[in-house]
């Protein structure tokens, strides 16, 4: 595992933390806690400890009680809060000691200027340690920073420039910080403000140029923001992004800053957090998508990030089955299937109006013939026909609902889905394989089900394309092909 000090740590790394850990915020520079290693990976967060920590007379019948927050100290002061899943696992062995260890969900790194806190002078280390940690448990945050991969493929504003004259003699490379501009938008629903940023980081040794760019998150107001809320908000930002790129995208940094002086704005308390994560990377073409990047959007940015966080309760679901496709490797039967389910809780949540419309339409003409019925039909038999009309399939308005998404695209679109098969022919095969899977009944019930491999893959790109133009609709990008 490599080597990495504080400034290096990264979500796409692999590092390890050695320090001292406890349960118990008070004891964390005491001798009652205990030596340990804490090792991050994307996919896994481990704290292995020497010893146990001390089941305060609770009686334990495995390795060790349920601990739901652990508290940390490393050899640079580095003060550590973690997030356990439970119980422990671990080792005991005679002669020898036990080891422990822990599942962490996320933890939260944070580098202190002790001298420089509140009323550092006035108390021993111990209790203002103790008095910072009961701060910082629920942490807020004066602003929070993150980047992901592609970042600065999506952002597409470079700060470096590169020149070579006409002979090729002479090469030289311009760094502009000064003529960057930021894209400063204001997300009207939560109160926080949107906007990019670009940095560098240059060696003199070797000459390594690193430019770097981030996307930082601060209060309208000015006051503390919670970290829970930056978080979910920078989910939410990456998650948009997934869905204009169709690209699995996953976070490189996330850092903020607590507390600095009111003198000179140096930093006093800053952090950085972690969270276990899948992680799939994919390529990015330049070309393809440069009609999404944040240099290109940017007069339209504002509507299209308030659209995305006004309707993301009605997205929600889309989103997270959307998001989750691209980062698992998920069978192509359960992809098909969330395709079809995404654009049925697209049709119900946003056009409900128009399948209310066609419903109102069908209790009238229900209504015809229950008086038709009540006028024709032997008495013993009326109650029975009536029964039926009034029975309504969970399902049976799948059908209906396709065929408005899929007659409602632009006629470019269309041409291309459905060059091979009518809308008819490709909505019965959806409705059918749908039933199937979700019912699992027999294959013979099911005249158009899906079974061939190319085209079960066929129609999911379909249903996918055809939701992403949706979305994109929501979001005010209209001019679909254009994306």
């Amino acid at each position: 595992m490599e080597k990495l000090k504080y400034k290096t740590y990264s979500w796409d790394k692999e590092f390890e933390i050695k320090g001292y850990f406890s349960d118990d915020k008070t004891k964390v520079i005491s001798n009652d806690c205990n030596s340990g290693t804490l090792s991050y990976s994307h996919g896994e967060i481990v704290l292995e400890i020497f010893g146990e920590f001390p089941n305060n007379d609770v009686i334990s019948y495995d390795f060790g009680r349920p601990i739901d927050k652990i508290y940390g100290f490393d050899s640079s002061g580095k003060l550590l809060i973690l997030e356990s899943y439970g119980k422990p696992l671990g080792t005991d062995s005679t002669p020898g000691f036990p080891i422990r260890r822990y599942k962490i969900k996320n933890f939260k790194i944070f580098d202190i200027h002790y001298q420089w806190t509140a009323d550092g002078n006035t108390k021993d280390f111990g209790t203002q340690l103790v008095a910072l940690i009961n701060q910082l448990e629920d942490t807020k945050v004066q602003y929070y920073q993150f980047s992901f991969d592609h970042i600065e493929e999506w952002i597409g504003k470079s700060i470096v420039s590169a020149e070579r004259d006409i002979e090729q003699s002479d090469f030289s490379i311009n760094v502009n910080i000064s003529d960057y501009k930021s894209t400063k938008v204001m997300i009207d629903s939560e109160g926080i403000i949107f906007e990019d940023a670009a940095g560098y980081n240059f060696l003199y040794d070797n000459f390594y140029l690193e430019e770097f760019y981030k996307i930082k998150l601060s209060s309208q107001d000015e006051l503390k923001l919670s970290l829970d809320k930056c978080y979910d908000i920078s989910k939410k930002i990456k998650e948009l992004i997934e869905i204009l790129s169709d690209i699995p995208l996953s976070f490189i940094n996330i850092e903020f800053l607590i507390e600095k002086r009111l003198d000179n704005n140096w930093p006093i308390i800053t952090g950085k957090y972690f969270v276990q994560h899948s992680r799939k990377q994919s390529s990015w073409d330049r070309h393809k998508l440069h009609h999404i990047s944040l240099a290109k959007l940017h007069d339209n940015f504002y509507v299209i990030l308030n659209n995305w966080f006004n309707k993301s309760e009605k997205l929600e679901f889309i989103v997270r089955e959307y998001s989750a496709n691209l980062h698992a490797l998920q069978y192509l039967e359960d992809q098909f299937i969330d395709s079809i389910r995404n654009l049925e809780v697209y049709a119900r949540n946003f056009r409900s109006k128009v399948n209310n419309q066609n419903d109102d339409i069908e209790d009238k003409e229900k209504q015809k013939i229950f008086a038709f019925i009540n006028s024709n039909i032997d008495k013993k038999f009326q109650n029975k026909f009536r029964k039926r009309l009034s029975f309504k399939r969970k399902d049976n308005n799948l059908k209906e609902k396709l065929m408005n998404l899929f007659e409602n695209i632009p006629n470019e679109l269309n041409k291309r889905l459905f060059k091979k098969k009518t809308i008819s022919e490709v909505v019965d095969k959806l409705y059918d394989s749908r039933n199937y899977f979700i019912h699992g009944d027999k294959k013979t019930k099911y005249k158009n089900l899906v079974t061939d491999f190319n085209e079960m893959y066929t129609l999911q790109i379909l249903c996918q394309e055809v939701l992403r133009y949706y979305i994109f609709f929501e979001l005010g990008l209209e001019d679909y092909e254009e994306y």
